[in-house]
């Protein structure tokens, strides 16, 4: 049995399909969280503007001009 994801890789060339899940998960869930610390801290959301209104009524505006 091969100790790390390292060791299998030099010996075999290939890494399996579980292993990349779940490094891929842990490094997909360790920038979420930090991102979500960092808007947290700031007192931020990614949904609402400095002046505190929310960004889906200007979105929604734009998609409605462009659609007509």
């Amino acid at each position: 049995m091969y100790k790390t994801t390292y060791e299998q890789f030099r010996k075999t060339g290939e890494i399996s399909w579980r292993q990349a899940f779940i490094i891929y998960s842990a490094i997909f869930a360790a920038l979420f969280f930090s991102l979500f610390l960092v808007f947290r801290l700031e007192d931020i959301s990614p949904l609402v503007g400095p002046d505190r209104t929310t960004y889906f009524g200007r979105i929604a505006y734009i998609g409605e001009y462009i659609r007509n």
